[in-house]
């Protein structure tokens, strides 16, 4: 299936996402990519590599939501100027 025809993507956003080549992020948060803490691990070295991957999911939530509220203004600006009688004309 196309990004175009997946739901909560609008012809336009896919046409966004091709022009300015930037991909939508999915965001996965998972215990997994910590490393392990074990008796034989240095914690000084362990600390810095935990706050990081700490460090860099807050970023990318933070990124995604100013985009998100980006999109939702740009829809609020582009529906708020459409003239209410058009779809009337139409009929």
């Amino acid at each position: 299936m196309s990004k175009a025809n997946q739901p909560g993507l609008s012809r336009d956003a896919g046409k966004w996402e091709a022009e300015t080549e930037e991909p939508r992020s999915t965001l996965v948060a998972s215990a997994a990519d910590l490393p392990l803490f074990e008796e034989d691990v240095n914690f000084e070295e362990w600390l810095p590599s935990a706050k990081s991957l700490a460090r860099d999911f807050f970023q990318r939530f933070q990124k995604a939501d100013e985009a998100d509220e980006e999109n939702a203004r740009n829809f609020q600006q582009r529906y708020h100027n459409s003239n209410p009688n058009y779809a009337k004309r139409q009929l």
